[in-house]
């Protein structure tokens, strides 16, 4: 029996919530030898070192490649990247995969993608053909589509702009997303649990707040932030605020909201949820507030209002849970009263969700068997004219 040996990079606690499916169903299969790699996020102590949540989610890791030295301006990004380029060429050039598996749109994915180019390592990319155009997300997506091997979009629409990319059919299997799996694979927290985690009461006026930077319109992040935190204390709302991703502009954001909680006497702040509390919260909140994509793909499983702020998640596919607002205070504050409104919720009453039907790590796992003895053909890309 031939084995597959493939590494799996997670560098956040959203993208584990995410890969935690798919590397477990890996690692069920004899077929597949997954080694599991730690990095960027998860080993910096002063963002909770979110290693932890493997063990949480009964993963082991196998290899830790520390990188992250500032992510909140341009320069530590880049020498950040540097760094992971570092570490990755000595795990490759030691390991010797057969293939690399990572997911999304993040700087330290696309240098771990730049690093398996010499070394003609085959790439499978989970979740490319998305677009955000109120981020650099989209351009570092796209370049990791066209140094990647085996394409896994969320969506018929993505895989439809991957092949506008050149990419071959052969190449692309639509699966999903794979943070819906936990829908259909883990039990969610019950309202109580979720209460004694936060010490605080949870109602369906509570709103969750998920913020991150617009990182094509960084300075005017403290702007943004001032105009969401009034428009916030506005409400008289139970709220439960969560921390920003590692992006330039993220500490003003996260301190800004630390400094709103302290102040704002029903506001809680937890800077890590963890995707199990996440999600459960989703079921009993009254709606969810910022720019955060898990508006887009998690809420509609939940018929979860989701105001979304800005330009962040300009050019996804958009649920009708979604309310697109600018930021400015008078629209955050209408969009909030209209997702809290009886007739918006129950319009919400049979939504589907365009983002899968929670089976993804299923599909990539038989996508993966039919791909991985061509490997040696993959490397070898063909640009197709349409």
């Amino acid at each position: 029996m031939v084995t597959h040996r493939i590494l799996a990079v997670s560098s956040t606690r959203a993208d584990l919530g995410y890969m935690r499916f798919v590397i477990k169903e890996l690692k069920g299969d004899p077929r597949f030898d997954i080694v599991v790699v730690a990095t960027c996020m998860h080993l910096a102590s002063s963002l909770g070192k979110s290693i932890q949540e493997f063990t949480n989610v009964g993963i082991m890791v196998d290899e830790e490649i520390e990188m992250l030295l500032d992510a909140d301006t341009p320069s530590g990004i880049v020498k950040s990247m540097g760094l992971g380029m570092i570490g990755f060429a000595d795990l490759l050039r030691r390991v010797r995969p057969d293939a690399v598996l990572i997911m999304g749109d993040r700087f330290e994915i696309l240098s771990v993608v730049a690093t398996c180019l010499p070394f003609l390592i085959p790439v499978i990319h989970i979740a490319g053909g998305d677009i955000s155009e109120g981020a650099i997300d989209d351009s570092i997506r796209h370049a990791i589509t066209k140094m990647s091997h085996f394409h896994l979009p969320a969506t018929e629409k993505n895989a439809e702009r991957l092949r506008q990319m050149g990419e071959e059919d052969w190449r692309i299997q639509t699966v999903g997303e794979l943070t819906l799996d936990f829908l259909t694979t883990e039990k969610l927290m019950t309202k109580k649990e979720i209460e004694n985690k936060l010490s605080s009461k949870i109602n369906n006026d509570t709103l969750l707040v998920a913020y991150h930077p617009e990182t094509m319109d960084v300075e005017n992040v403290p702007k943004h932030v001032q105009i969401l935190t009034e428009a916030l204390s506005k409400t008289g709302l139970p709220m439960v605020i969560t921390g920003p991703n590692v992006d330039v502009g993220s500490t003003f954001i996260r301190e800004s909201l630390q400094v709103f909680a302290k102040k704002y006497p029903r506001a809680v702040y937890a800077e890590n949820l963890g995707q199990r509390c996440y999600l459960s919260l989703m079921r009993y909140v009254g709606a969810l507030v910022g720019n955060s994509s898990s508006g887009i793909v998690e809420a509609p499983s939940f018929g979860l209002p989701f105001v979304n702020i800005g330009r962040r998640q300009d050019g996804r596919l958009k649920a009708l849970n979604v309310i697109d607002v600018l930021v400015e205070e008078q629209a955050i504050l209408d969009g909030i009263q209209k997702a809290l409104s009886d007739d918006f919720r129950k319009s919400l009453g049979h939504l589907k969700n365009p983002y899968g039907d929670g089976h993804a790590s299923k599909k990539i796992k038989q996508a993966l068997l039919e791909w991985l003895p061509k490997r040696s053909q993959a490397l070898s890309k063909h640009f197709v004219e349409r």
